[in-house]
């Protein structure tokens, strides 16, 4: 309404962080175009093979991945208080078996697997990790889960826990 501002340029990135479109947006479609565009983006975004699975094996969480450790997206926990996790993908239990260096300890997002182990709880800097959840207004992202002391051990945890016969399950990792 001042006059001021002209339009915009939208910026849609690919599943691996590459810009896919750039295109200039004025200001008088701004908004239906802006909905457009965020489709076309949430189309791009990586997803898991299936829908539905029994156990979801995460090799690896870091802040370097994502800001919450993980791409909620992706594994379909946000666990934002009021919020409810979206129907798919869905999983009845998450595992996280390691830190990536790079986080330097920062452990953000481990509040959303049901189980993790010894190696990533020893690899946690609580200062660190606190500090980024308490800047965020998200504590429940540090909160520590059940860990075992192997990885094995850990996805045996959550198979038997996942509510499927193991034999059967339906893992991804």
């Amino acid at each position: 309404a001042s006059g001021k501002f002209l339009g915009g340029l939208a910026i849609v990135e690919n599943g691996y962080e590459e810009t896919a479109l750039l295109e200039g947006v004025g200001v008088a479609n701004l908004v239906e175009r802006e909905r457009a565009l965020f489709q076309q983006a949430n189309a791009l975004m990586p997803r898991l093979p299936v829908d539905d699975m029994d156990v979801l094996i995460v090799e690896e969480m870091g802040k370097n991945i994502s800001g919450t450790g993980m791409d909620v997206n992706i594994t379909g926990r946000w666990r934002l208080p009021g919020t409810p996790d979206p129907v798919r993908p869905h999983t009845n239990r998450l595992v996280v078996l390691r830190l990536t260096p790079q986080s330097e300890g920062n452990a953000v997002g481990i509040g959303h697997a049901d189980v993790t182990t010894q190696a990533l709880v020893d690899a946690i800097d609580r200062k660190a990790s606190y500090l980024n959840a308490l800047t965020s207004g998200f504590v429940e992202r540090v909160a520590i889960p059940m860990y075992l002391p192997t990885e094995r051990e850990a996805i045996a945890a959550a198979l038997k826990t996942c509510g499927a016969d193991p034999a059967a399950a339906r893992v991804v990792r």
